[in-house]
């Protein structure tokens, strides 16, 4: 939480959603005394994995920071070319998804 206060403005919904979630986790941690149910809650196979996780976040908040992720949330406009750049265009001429033309056979015989 101490990370989210550098550099990071009041009302960011980064800032907020993130010290809340922190909130949350640090209230589960410290009513939990058996370390096998704090996994079953978060859903990890050991509690060393979502430390790691957790650690990880810093990282991501440290990006947060330097993109100034807080000044794009209170801009109406939209940025076309990020838009248009969030998912990659694939170009598969055929995609697995699509089924191949089958005959149409019948299983009994009249």
């Amino acid at each position: 939480m101490e990370q989210l206060s550098i550099g990071f403005p009041e009302n960011s919904i980064y800032r907020i959603y993130n010290e809340e979630r922190t909130k949350y986790i640090m209230k589960i941690v410290d009513e939990t005394t058996d370390i096998e149910e704090l996994e079953d809650f978060f859903g990890v196979e050991t509690i060393e994995l979502f430390i790691d996780n957790l650690v990880g976040q810093l990282d991501i908040i440290n990006v947060m920071r330097h993109s100034k992720i807080w000044e794009q949330e209170s801009s109406t406009e939209v940025d076309e070319h990020l838009v248009n750049n969030l998912t990659p265009k694939q170009h598969i001429s055929k995609p697995a998804y699509k089924k191949p033309e089958r005959t149409k056979a019948s299983f009994i015989e009249e």
